[in-house]
């Protein structure tokens, strides 16, 4: 017959409770990875299980010897962005806030009336 070792209780101790960093809001941490996204064009978008998908898309000039100037213009995929609503709404209204800035920076200088003296 086998005899087996009772077994005992050991004391352990706790690990320590991670301390809560302060939240710092965004940062610029690897931005320098972050792509450049260029585009002329949403070509296609829809929902997929509540995501909200945007298909980017560019003009490129690309050659072709048979063509009348040499060269022929196609269209190209840049991204494919994915995000949740709220994102979408985010980004929505961050273009409308940089298209405004835009309105505002075309629009005539108003130049005070000069004053005599």
């Amino acid at each position: 017959m086998m005899r087996f070792a009772q077994p005992r209780e050991i004391a352990v101790a706790k690990p320590p409770q991670p301390t809560k960093l302060p939240s710092v809001g965004p940062t610029a941490l690897g931005a320098e990875y972050a792509p450049f996204i260029y585009f002329d064009g949403v070509s296609t978008f829809g929902v997929n299980f509540g995501a909200i998908q945007l298909e980017l898309a560019a003009n490129i000039v690309v050659p072709d010897p048979t063509g009348p100037t040499g060269t022929r213009t196609d269209v190209t995929m840049t991204a494919h962005l994915r995000c949740s609503p709220n994102a979408a709404a985010d980004l929505k209204l961050s273009i409308e806030k940089a298209l405004e800035m835009l309105a505002r920076s075309q629009e005539p200088q108003q130049q005070a009336p000069s004053q005599l003296h």
